[in-house]
């Protein structure tokens, strides 16, 4: 499943349960939690191949700090996945799941067709949720990326290192410092100034 139709899927369930910013983000990131560590991938080695590591049951493991809204994005993950091509979900290589069928985007991506109507209804929860939410898990979510990235070269020492300490870097950011909270404080602090 393509990684925007995952955060659509957050968006559904926050706007179905009404979750507040803080609760939107961490779901939009543990929506998108099998897909962080390809960036490591890509910066270490040239490579976008899913393995693993990193995309299967042993993603579970990464997304306990987050706690169950964790688990469960995770497995929304997951399941979104097996329906859209399959996933590695055991150490076997094997992939499980549907096969790719859809419209091809940019040669390597496909846009299966049930992912239309999730992005339909994903983008009239985005609306319900309102601009200041959105855009809070929106910065959640580049937070993990930029967390993955920097944490980059400890993927050359161990995929499952690079991986697990990243996850646990970006809950400590998250969930711990709340540095978008300070951010959020900080910021409303400028404009008052000014």
């Amino acid at each position: 499943m393509l990684l925007p139709i995952h955060i659509f899927v957050a968006y559904m369930v926050g706007a179905w349960r009404d979750w507040d910013r803080k609760l939107l983000g961490l779901f939009v990131i543990a929506n998108s939690a099998p897909d962080y560590s390809f960036i490591q991938m890509l910066l270490m080695t040239g490579d976008f191949t899913r393995t693993f590591f990193n995309h299967g049951m042993v993603s579970f493991l990464y997304v306990l700090p987050f706690g169950p809204l964790g688990i469960i994005g995770n497995g929304f993950h997951l399941i979104a996945d097996f329906f859209t091509g399959g996933i590695p979900f055991l150490p076997d290589g094997v992939w499980y799941g549907l096969p790719r069928m859809g419209w091809h985007l940019w040669g390597k991506f496909i846009l299966v067709p049930w992912e239309v109507p999730i992005a339909v209804i994903g983008l009239y929860a985005a609306y319900k949720l309102g601009v200041g939410r959105v855009a809070h898990s929106l910065l959640a979510f580049l937070l993990g990326y930029a967390v993955f990235a920097l944490l980059s070269p400890l993927y050359i020492v161990n995929p499952y290192l690079s991986t697990g300490m990243s996850f646990l870097v970006l809950w400590y950011l998250y969930e711990k410092a709340e540095v978008l909270e300070r951010l959020r404080v900080l910021g409303k602090g400028e404009r008052v100034k000014a």
